[in-house]
């Protein structure tokens, strides 16, 4: 666990993985509004949404969590030419193209996994003991989304 304060003097906690900042007498699941940056917001969005999928999953729908890895899709155009460039070179040697990526998808939609929520990251199904799949940070994602809507 570390403990800090971000440029607007707020408590930043990280713990497994998860950043949370203290506002008020509660901490919030939503810590980034400034000073962050995509990549970082890649990944605090991927958390957030393996905990919606465990929090809705349970009823008559099964839930697949799925990424696919690295993929040659997307909008460069924002990002910085340096950068552009460097990632167009890293998708043409490390990046599936599209097609490979989405075939288990199909596979899922004529087969769909018995269990109600299913992980998958890059061809290998998750534990559901896997730290971003913890139904308590589910649920406490949940409540926290209420009181702020």
């Amino acid at each position: 666990m570390l403990g800090r304060r971000d440029r607007g003097g707020q408590h930043v906690r990280e713990h497994r993985g998860h950043t949370h900042v203290r506002t008020g007498h509660e901490t919030a699941f939503f810590p980034l509004t400034r000073g962050y940056g995509m990549v970082r917001a890649q990944m605090q969005a991927g958390r957030l949404n393996d905990l919606l999928g465990v929090a809705q999953s349970g009823g008559r729908a099964r839930y697949v969590l799925y990424h696919p890895g690295f993929t040659r899709s997307g909008d460069l155009s924002p990002m910085p030419a340096p950068l552009r460039a460097a990632l167009k070179l890293a998708a043409r040697v490390a990046a599936r193209p599209v097609e490979e990526s989405i075939r288990p998808i199909d596979d899922w939609i004529d087969h769909p996994p018995p269990a109600p929520l299913t992980a998958v990251d890059r061809d290998r199904e998750l534990p559901m003991s896997f730290p971003t799949l913890d139904p308590e940070a589910a649920r406490r994602l949940v409540r926290e989304t209420e009181r702020l809507l």
